[in-house]
């Protein structure tokens, strides 16, 4: 008996250095993560940050990577300034690190943007332990979501701005839990899905030192208690500045295929697919 409690206190050990060292998952566990570089800092937990180093490369993400190359779109940021002002908005909420075009009607973000930078990606690796869902008192009471709202809907509360691409910073964590940045999201869209586009996201900026991103979502398939709107597509436009090119995603907000939906399935060659199909007004020139 005392064996086997030795043996666990080492397994416990170990796995608590290996969170301390940055291992993480897309909800804050140890399983599933990969480095920037592809490389994995043990069998059993790959990690998504910068510093790992190992020559030995895991090549999950690398390979995604090379498959969304064929679909990397060159655009302008002038371009993407002006998609953003076709996006409308009851409120703006100036956050620390992010922006929020928020819906009244919907009680769910648009659009939410914000810049990723190399130097600051997984800087400090902070746990999102002790973080909760909580309403934002900056919307006008009428119009606010809780996370209670979303409780046994089947949808999960689904970051705009996520945790992970700002855990060099506290502060700035606590406010990605602010529901004004929560829209409901289906289950495995939420976690293998949309978790590979937003590691992309990080590893682009790595890459390339800072991507402007842009993610929202259109289109209603329902609505959950307090009438919180169900959007129907879920979108992400992650800019690189250095090559003036973008990478464009356009999800439909179910559950199906996505736990094994290779991350071009969704990738899609124009933001003009996004105007289309979320009918926002055409005057980009």
């Amino acid at each position: 008996m005392r064996l086997i409690i030795f043996i666990l206190s080492i397994v416990f050990i170990i796995t608590n250095i290996e969170a301390k060292n940055g291992c993480c998952s897309h909800h804050g566990g140890v399983k599933g993560c990969i480095c920037a570089d592809g490389t994995p800092l043990s069998s059993k937990c790959l990690l998504s940050y910068p510093k790992c180093n190992n020559t030995s490369t895991n090549k999950v993400l690398l390979k995604n990577i090379q498959d969304t190359n064929n679909s990397t779109i060159k655009t302008s940021l002038n371009y993407l300034e002006n998609f953003i002002s076709l996006i409308p908005r009851d409120q703006i909420l100036h956050k620390k690190a992010f922006t929020i075009y928020y819906n009244y009607k919907h009680k769910t973000p648009n659009i939410v943007f914000y810049t990723l930078y190399a130097n600051l990606v997984n800087k400090n690796n902070y746990s999102r332990k002790g973080f909760s869902f909580r309403p934002d008192f900056e919307i006008p009471k009428k119009y606010r979501s809780y996370s209670n709202d979303y409780t046994h809907s089947g949808y999960d509360r689904g970051h705009n701005a996520p945790n992970a691409s700002f855990d060099y910073n506290r502060s700035i964590q606590k406010e990605t839990f602010l529901m004004s940045n929560i829209a409901p999201q289906a289950k495995w869209l939420n976690r293998k899905y949309w978790a590979k586009v937003e590691r992309l996201a990080r590893f682009l900026a790595v890459k390339y030192k800072e991507v402007e991103v842009v993610t929202g979502n259109c289109g209603s398939i329902g609505h959950l208690k307090n009438n919180v709107n169900i959007p129907a597509y879920w979108f992400k436009i992650i800019y690189i500045p250095k090559n003036k090119k973008s990478n464009i995603f356009l999800v439909p907000n179910k559950n199906d295929g996505m736990k094994t939906a290779k991350i071009k399935k969704y990738q899609i060659d124009s933001i003009d697919k996004i105007i289309d199909i979320c009918n926002f007004k055409k005057n980009i020139q």
